[in-house]
C-alpha cells in the first residue's frame, strides 16, 4: 500500500519496484508481478491477512472509506485483480499458465527463452491477483461498499482466478507447498482462510458459482466434501481435527458446508432442469478405485469404492448430529446440511475422480480429490435411515433468468436475484431467526415462479414477485393493481355485510335478533372472501405471510 509520506513508490511503475535486477517481458509492463522477495508482495500478503480478521477489517475499512461509501483499499485491490482480466491481453495466457497448458514449453520457437521470462511473470501475476481477490472477498462480504456500486465489478472472478482457487485449496488440504514462479510455502495460507474466502466469493456474487461450474465445480465440490469428511469421520472430538496450519474447526467445516450448498444450485442433474444449460457435475458418481483387479488396499477388508450420493449423505448426515446435534435449525451450516440432503438425489453424479485432474499439471492429484482407504472405510461403516427426498424443482427455475422482488408497501425499489432459487435462499435465511422448522427452499423457489408466472398480484411469501426478462411491471403500477384490488375486496366486505344485515333485520324481532348478529354477519363475509386461509379459533382468518400456505416445512 502507499503512503503520501512514502517516496520509495512515487514516480515509479509496479514493474520497476518489483522487478529490479531481473529481466521484465515487455508485455508485462505495469503489471504486479511481484515475485515472493518483494515489499509488494510482502504488503499484499499481510493485507490479506488483515482482512480476514473481522476486528481488524472493521477497523480498516472505517479509516479509508472514499467518498460514496467506497473504500480506498477495496479500489486498489480492484486495480490489482483487474490486471488479469482478459480486457488487457492477458487472461488467457494467465489460464494457460494456472492450468498448465502454458508449460508444455515450445522450445522450436525463436523466442522461447522471451516466452519463458513471460511465463514465469505470469505465474507472479496470478498468485497476486488471487490474493487480491481473497482480501476483496472479506471485505465486500463484510459490505465494504455502498449498495450503489457494481459488485460484480469487484468480486466476480476470472476463470484462471477459478482455477487457482482450486489449486490453493487442494495445497492447503494437503499442508503442501508450491514450486515454481508464483509458487507460495506450505504456510502461506491457512485452510480456514481460504474456505472461508470461498464461501464469500459463492455468497456475495452468484455469478461465481457458475463460474466454478464453467471449469467443473465437481473439482471444487470433492475437495470440500473431503474437508468435511476429514472432520466428521475421523474426528474424535468436535471441535479440531489436527494441530497447526492444517487444522480443521467447526468454523471451517461450516464454510465448506455452506459452499457445498451453494455450489448445488449449478449442480443439478440435467432430468431435472430439462436442460444442461448453466449447469455441471456435481460430484464423481463413486469415490475409490474400481472394484476390479487391484484394489486400494492390500487388506481384504478393504472398502474398494462408495457411491457418490451415498458418501455426501452419510457424511453431511455424521456432520449434522455430531457437530450441530445441540444447534438450533437457525444455524446455516445445520440448514445448509439439511438442503443438500434433500436434494442429494436431484444432483448430477457422473464421471471419475481421475477425470478432476490436470494434464499438464502434477498437482492437484487424483488423491487430492479421492478419499483415502481411511475415509472410505468409516463412510461405509456408517449405518443411516433413508432420507426424506426433497420437492422437485420446476423446469422454469432453471429456464428464465432474473427475477425481481418488490415490497408489498413502502420502498418502490425491487431487489433482483439472478433466479428463483437464489431468492429463496435469501427467504429462508430471513426466516431462520423466527423458525425452528426445516424448510425446503426449492418448494419456496417454485412458489415464487409460479407467482412471477400468473398468480393474481404475483404475491407470495409476503412479496411481489415478477420476471426481469421481458414483461416487467413498474413497481407503481403493481402497487397500484394491490392498491385497487384491496378496494374491491373492501367494498365487497361492506356491501355484503350490509346487504346481510337488512335481510336479517326484516326477518328477525328485536328478541331474536342481539346487537351483535351485525358484527357476526360481517365476520362471516370475510371469511368468504378470503376462503383460502386458513382459519383461527376466533373465526378470523390467518393473513400472515408466515402462516399458511406460503410455508413450506419438511
Amino acid at each position: 500500500t502507499r503512503s503520501s509520506s512514502d517516496d520509495l513508490f512515487v514516480g515509479r511503475l509496479p514493474d520497476e519496484i518489483c522487478n529490479e535486477g531481473h529481466v521484465v517481458s515487455p508485455n508485462m509492463i505495469n503489471m504486479p508481478t511481484w515475485n515472493s522477495n518483494s515489499a509488494q508482495d510482502a504488503a499484499l500478503y499481510t493485507l490479506m491477512h488483515m482482512t480476514s480478521i473481522s476486528s481488524i477489517r472493521d477497523d480498516l475499512l472505517r479509516k479509508n472509506d472514499g467518498v460514496g461509501g467506497g473504500s480506498l483499499v477495496v479500489d486498489e485491490l480492484k486495480n490489482i485483480v483487474d490486471c488479469g482480466l482478459d480486457g488487457v491481453g492477458v487472461g488467457d495466457r494467465l489460464l494457460d499458465v494456472v492450468t498448465g497448458d502454458g508449460l508444455v514449453a515450445d522450445v522450436d520457437r525463436e523466442d522461447g527463452a522471451a516466452m519463458a521470462v513471460e511465463g514465469a511473470e505470469l505465474g507472479w501475476l496470478a498468485l497476486q491477483c488471487m490474493k487480491a481477490r481473497m482480501s476483496l472477498s472479506f471485505l465486500m462480504n463484510a459490505g465494504a461498499l455502498s449498495e450503489t456500486y457494481n459488485y460484480s465489478s469487484y468480486i466476480l472472478i476470472a476463470e484462471h482466478e477459478a482455477h487457482s482457487l482450486v489449486e490453493l485449496l487442494s495445497h492447503c488440504l494437503e499442508s503442501r507447498s508450491k514450486e515454481g514462479p508464483g509458487g507460495y510455502s506450505g504456510a502461506t495460507f491457512t485452510l480456514k482462510g481460504v474456505l472461508h474466502s470461498i464461501r464469500c466469493l459463492l455468497a456475495v456474487e452468484p455469478g461465481n458459482r457458475s463460474k466454478f461450474a464453467s471449469i467443473s465445480g465437481a473439482r471444487l465440490n470433492a475437495l470440500l466434501l473431503k474437508v468435511v469428511a476429514r472432520h466428521a469421520l475421523l474426528s474424535d472430538e468436535g471441535d479440531t481435527n489436527n494441530s497447526g496450519n492444517d487444522a480443521i474447526d467447526n468454523e471451517a467445516v461450516d464454510d465448506a458446508v455452506v459452499s457445498l450448498y451453494y455450489m448445488s444450485q449449478v449442480g443439478f442433474h440435467e432430468s431435472v432442469c430439462m436442460s444442461s444449460h448453466g449447469q455441471s457435475i456435481f460430484l464423481p458418481i463413486t469415490f475409490g478405485k474400481k472394484s476390479k483387479s487391484g484394489s486400494n488396499s492390500n487388506s481384504s477388508k478393504s472398502v474398494k469404492n462408495c457411491d457418490g450420493k451415498d458418501v455426501i449423505v452419510k457424511v453431511l448426515t455424521l456432520y449434522v448430529g455430531k457437530i450441530h446435534a445441540a444447534s438450533s435449525s437457525k444455524n446455516i451450516g445445520r440448514h445448509a446440511a439439511i438442503q443438500l440432503m434433500l436434494r442429494a438425489s436431484l444432483l448430477r453424479f457422473e464421471g471419475e475422480v481421475a477425470d478432476l485432474t490436470y494434464l499438464g499439471k502434477r498437482y492437484p492429484s487424483r488423491m487430492d480429490f479421492d478419499f483415502t482407504d481411511e475415509l472410505l472405510a468409516a463412510a461405509d461403516s456408517l449405518l443411516i435411515e433413508k432420507q426424506t427426498e426433497g420437492v422437485r424443482p420446476k423446469p422454469i427455475l432453471f429456464g428464465r433468468r432474473q427475477i425481481a422482488r418488490y415490497e408489498r408497501y413502502g420502498s418502490n425499489k425491487p431487489k433482483v436475484y439472478a433466479n428463483p432459487i437464489i431468492a429463496a435462499e435469501d427467504i429462508s435465511f430471513s426466516n431462520m431467526s423466527c423458525s425452528n422448522s426445516t424448510i425446503d427452499e426449492i418448494a419456496i423457489a417454485n412458489d415464487i415462479a409460479s407467482s412471477a408466472e400468473g398468480l393474481p398480484g404475483g404475491e407470495s411469501h409476503g412479496y411481489i414477485w415478477k420476471w426481469e426478462d421481458g414483461g416487467r411491471v413498474a413497481i407503481d403500477d403493481v402497487q397500484s393493481e394491490v392498491q385497487e384490488e384491496e378496494r374491491n375486496t373492501s367494498h365487497e366486505f361492506f356491501a355484503g355485510a350490509d346487504k346481510k344485515s337488512r335481510v336479517e333485520g326484516s326477518n328477525d324481532s328485536s328478541s331474536t335478533s342481539p346487537k351483535h348478529r351485525g358484527l357476526l354477519g360481517k365476520l362471516g363475509n370475510f371469511v368468504s372472501v378470503l376462503d383460502d386461509e386458513p382459519i383461527s379459533i376466533f373465526g378470523f382468518r390467518c393473513t400472515a405471510p408466515k402462516c399458511g400456505r406460503n410455508t413450506v416445512v419438511v
